[in-house]
């Protein structure tokens, strides 16, 4: 999803900074446009949550995780 998202703004980033040079006759609108756009993206990353294990994948791990103790206890031993 990453590189999705970083090949769409390679796309669209340009495009964008074109339209507003034509219009405003310098970058500084393309400028601010970018900075503004990097701070939503910068929001949205400090806003993401991890997500939450389902139960039953939980209880895999853990039984996965007694089965590499009892092995590693006994190979130790």
């Amino acid at each position: 999803m990453l590189f999705t998202a970083w090949g769409v703004a390679g796309i669209i980033g340009p495009r964008i900074g074109g339209v507003l040079f034509d219009k405003y006759k310098n970058y500084q609108a393309a400028f601010y446009t970018a900075a503004v756009l990097a701070g939503v993206a910068l929001f949205c990353e400090l806003m993401a949550r991890r997500p939450e294990v389902p139960s039953y994948a939980r209880s895999a791990v853990k039984a996965s995780g007694r089965a590499r103790s009892s092995t590693s206890s006994a190979v130790l031993d």
